[in-house]
């Protein structure tokens, strides 16, 4: 288990009122801290069999019926997609796969967990909310950080509404700082 984290992010959001917990991914292929309040989801069975390990939180909404989203995602080496991060980043940053007016920056290089990653912002749209006959295309921010492992990759991503975007990135920030590969 990750022991308490010092980090200005979390303590931040302690002060509003979030709490976070510790968790360790299916195959102990990382940990983090996460929100302890929002809804998680581990498709544990169905991670197995396509080689990701990881979660999915879900946060607060907008008026669109929009949420803020939080994953972290280990893509295991025998994934039957994605075998190396390259062709994950490529996949993301080709052209026929983004949606009419979406716009992708340019993939920069960071540190996480004393590694070298990537890193791309995408300005997209979602239709919320989801499942409804009168649903809206609503314009969405999505960060996306790609960390090579000696087998695999992991995935940590970031995705929110605009308007709650800037509000809940200090959650993904707090989240990517506790963030502890095992691979």
């Amino acid at each position: 288990m990750i022991g308490m984290m010092n980090n200005s992010a979390e303590t931040a959001e302690k002060g509003r009122g979030l709490n976070f917990e510790d968790y360790i991914s299916d195959e102990n292929s990382f940990s983090a801290r996460i929100p302890s309040d929002w809804e998680k989801n581990e498709d544990i069975i169905f991670g197995r069999q396509v080689k990701e390990y990881g979660v999915d939180l879900r946060g607060p909404a907008n008026k669109e019926g929009a949420y803020v989203a939080v994953s972290a995602t280990y893509f295991g080496s025998d994934h039957e997609v994605f075998k190396t991060h390259e062709k994950y980043i490529a996949a993301n940053l080709k052209s026929s796969n983004q949606a009419m007016g979406e716009k992708t920056g340019k993939v920069r290089t960071i540190a996480v967990a004393g590694r070298t990653a990537s890193q791309f912002d995408r300005n997209t749209f979602i239709s919320a909310p989801l499942h409804s006959v009168d649903a809206k295309r609503v314009k969405i921010f999505q960060r996306k950080i790609v960390v090579p492992a000696k087998k695999g990759f992991y995935v940590l991503t970031y995705q929110a509404p605009m308007d709650l975007a800037k509000k809940y990135l200090k959650i993904f920030d707090a989240v990517l700082n506790s963030f502890k590969p095992r691979f």
